[in-house]
């Protein structure tokens, strides 16, 4: 895979290795990154999804900045909870979370997303604690872990050494066009220049939309040693 770097002089390369444990890539070049540079899969400034991708957690789960356009400052309810972990994963860091978002927000979390890594802290977490929960059979047949009653799901995608505490009726699929073909000029298909080849476009214009990021949270910066057996 390949990440475009949206700096300046935007720079592209090739992920060559991950480190889940300490939540580092290795690229196949060296890259001077400014703080704050966006970073984006893509193989050259102009094949990039730079203007593709939905806003995501990050975005809607922040204390400061700008969400949807709306200027966060003064607004309580839109102030979504970072809460550092600073070290190993416990049972009363995550607790703390849930208690955040409880006295500071208007109802409790009913999700945690997190990466595979994450998970298999939480696992020898318990297995440490001499505790083992049966898994929890969701919708659609899709089966998590609990924390005191919440599902733990894991996402491939997820950035790692996090834990994303979520209230899902919090958020909405804004959506202008639905998937589809891009009709251009009365037609779908079109030639691909000097070559035996048509091309066409599925397009859908939508985002990923939190009502109120004051109910969500992130517990970040879990570190510690990767359980037996990895992730």
């Amino acid at each position: 895979m390949s990440l475009f770097f949206d700096d300046s002089t935007p720079v592209v390369a090739k992920v060559t290795g991950v480190n889940p444990s300490a939540g580092t890539i290795t690229l196949d070049q060296n890259v001077t990154v400014a703080q704050d540079v966006r970073i984006y899969r893509g193989d050259s400034g102009a094949l990039n999804n730079k203007d593709g991708e939905l806003l995501g957690l990050p975005a809607a789960i922040s204390a400061t900045g700008t969400y949807l356009g709306i200027d966060r400052t003064g607004k309580p309810e839109w102030q979504g909870h970072l809460v550092d972990c600073n070290g190993p994963l416990s049972l009363q860091a995550m607790r703390a979370v849930v208690d955040t978002i409880s006295i500071y927000g208007t109802t409790e979390p009913d999700l945690i997303i997190t990466d595979h890594l994450t998970r298999s802290r939480y696992e020898a977490l318990l297995t440490s604690l001499k505790r083992f929960v049966n898994p929890m059979q969701l919708e659609g047949g899709f089966k998590a872990i609990e924390f005191d009653g919440l599902p733990i799901v894991v996402d491939k995608d997820a950035p790692p050494q996090r834990m994303w505490f979520l209230n899902t009726r919090d958020w909405l699929w804004y959506s202008m066009k639905d998937i589809g073909w891009l009709d251009r000029h009365g037609a779908i298909l079109h030639p691909v220049p000097d070559m035996d080849a048509w091309k066409a476009y599925l397009t859908t214009y939508r985002e990923l939309v939190c009502r109120r990021p004051n109910n969500q949270a992130v517990l970040f910066n879990i570190v510690g040693e990767e359980p037996a057996g990895g992730s």
